[in-house]
């Protein structure tokens, strides 16, 4: 990915923490030249000193049957972003856009039907934990789960490399700065994007 170096993070800390917020991302792979792409929820995990994503994929889906254990995938996550307009400045100059995005390298692996059962009950437990009367994996009807178990494959994903690229306006004059942050918090959809660029401001 090209990063321009004033935009580029390299803070393990920060880079982990901006994975486990925004899980929600692509699968990418090639397969005699041709890209393969699946939009996934995936569960962030730590072994001992080693980071890992996981997710499953529907058996109806084309891409499960191009990819094999041992093949080199990139995991493409994107945070909160939005338009910056030129009219907030002083001077002339045009817009641009500020955005988060991380992508990960790695080589895949399938899961067993333990290890799937296992990955199924932290996905749920990790978007359930905050409901006031939250599901649980063990709570769903067990005819259900194993009609369903059968139509999916889990895999793992172990990281090799991150690249992370936070284009939050950090090149820009305090003056501009301010300005910039003043117009995107006119709008409620920039709700995210201005408490990154704030926060990474603060880092």
């Amino acid at each position: 990915m090209y990063i321009p170096k004033e935009f580029e993070n390299r803070d393990p800390k920060v880079i982990w923490e901006f994975i486990e917020k925004n899980n929600f991302g692509m699968l990418v792979s090639a397969s005699n030249s041709e890209p393969h792409i699946t939009h996934l929820p995936f569960v962030p995990k730590k072994v001992n000193d080693q980071f890992f994503l996981e997710a499953h994929l529907a058996l109806a889906n084309p891409h499960v049957h191009v990819l094999q254990d041992g093949d080199s995938v990139k995991i493409v996550l994107n945070g909160p972003h939005g338009y910056v307009s030129s009219s907030v400045y002083n001077h002339p100059n045009v817009p641009t856009w500020n955005y988060q995005t991380v992508h990960i390298s790695g080589k895949i692996t399938r899961l067993s039907k333990e290890e799937l059962e296992q990955h199924l009950s932290e996905l749920v437990d990790l978007h359930e934990k905050n409901r006031s009367t939250p599901l649980t994996y063990d709570g769903f009807d067990e005819n259900l789960v194993q009609s369903y178990l059968k139509e999916i494959v889990g895999f793992r994903v172990q990281i090799e490399k991150t690249e992370a690229a936070f284009k939050l306006s950090q090149n820009r004059s305090t003056e501009d700065y301010e300005a910039i942050l003043g117009d995107l918090e006119k709008c409620p959809i920039n709700h995210d994007l201005v408490k990154a660029m704030r926060s990474n401001k603060e880092a």
